[in-house]
């Protein structure tokens, strides 16, 4: 039995010493790992050199706008389902007999802004100034 102990033992040593071989091993692997890095494993200390080039950068921006551009999409295709939603109960059906009183073009603009009625004139557009086809269109002053 003593012997079986003893064969145990040293069995048992020798797991010991090759496991710690085996920690050193890979701990000093990952010190030169550790050390090859050019940045830090933690927290932003500063400039380093640049690890990206140019072409991973304009592939990460290009990703970037295919991303925005698919996710506006997306969006403008549900407004308009939620639109023709609406149109089908019936309700805000726009006519042609509803718009011909003027030809308004209607622009957008992000923010707040007076909820009153709000009509820009054009200086360049003159309604006194008749059109006649083919012929002069000369003002009398």
């Amino acid at each position: 039995m003593d012997a079986i102990r003893e064969t145990f033992n040293a069995n048992m040593i020798r797991i010991k010493a090759n496991l710690e071989q085996a920690c050193d091993k890979v701990l000093q692997k990952n010190v030169k790992a550790a050390s090859d890095v050019d940045y830090p494993a933690y927290g932003v200390t500063g400039p380093t050199k640049e690890r990206f080039s140019s072409t991973t950068d304009r592939k990460l921006a290009h990703s970037a706008q295919m991303y925005h551009y698919q996710h506006q999409k997306q969006q403008m295709i549900a407004m308009e389902k939620a639109q023709g939603d609406l149109n089908k109960d019936g309700s805000e059906v726009d006519s042609e007999e509803e718009n011909e009183e003027g030809d308004y073009t209607v622009f957008e603009c992000p923010g707040l802004a007076p909820t009153g009625e709000m009509e820009v004139k054009n200086p360049l557009f003159n309604e006194d100034t008749p059109v006649t086809p083919g012929g002069d269109n000369q003002q009398s002053k």
